[in-house]
């Protein structure tokens, strides 16, 4: 079957489900497609002269909980399900769990921050597009850009979804 991935921020307890985005989670596709976007752009250091076009793609520090910059400067790990108890200098394993690596720990002690990355890179036209053609396979991920269409009032998604899935998009979420 192989190994799967997640993409783990010690420092601030959170991570990104990488299926959930609808791209596959194994070795050779980590840092592709939208988890290589999303983490490039959390990665990223902030800039000084970053308008209010920019916040809106990108998210704003003084007001939304997913922007860019977020976590520089932060311990990012790529943890895999084969990985062994207590790597990369992290305590994960303890008298119950002997055996718990960093990515069972996340189910548990971490944030799952993947509903907020999908929202925030459904701001902008490329990411928002990436994600409507992984969500023509993917009927969980669909259902979530639809509630961010109906739900969030998201133009960003509803114009991606319509360009992409054509207008009648909604009668695929019924099958």
């Amino acid at each position: 079957m192989g190994q799967y991935f997640k993409i783990v921020n010690v420092s601030k307890k959170q991570f990104i489900d990488i299926d959930s985005l609808g791209e596959n989670n194994k070795l050779g596709f980590i840092g592709q497609g939208l988890n290589g976007i999303a983490l490039g752009r959390l990665l990223t250091s902030s800039g000084k002269d970053w308008d209010e076009d920019f916040f809106k793609a990108f998210g704003n520090p003084n007001s939304d909980k997913i922007y860019m910059g977020i976590w520089a400067g932060d311990k990012i790990v790529v943890a895999g399900d084969y990985d062994e108890p207590d790597t990369n200098g992290i305590k994960t394993s303890d008298a119950e769990n002997g055996n718990r690596n960093l990515y069972d720990k996340t189910e548990s002690d971490y944030e799952n921050i993947t509903d907020e990355i999908i929202k925030w890179l459904a701001n902008d036209e490329q990411t928002a597009e990436m994600l409507v053609n992984r969500a023509e396979k993917d009927s969980e991920l669909l259902q979530k850009l639809s509630d961010l269409v109906f739900i969030e009032q998201n133009k960003q998604m509803k114009k991606s979804l319509e360009k992409i899935l054509g207008s009648d998009w909604t009668k695929r979420l019924k099958k």
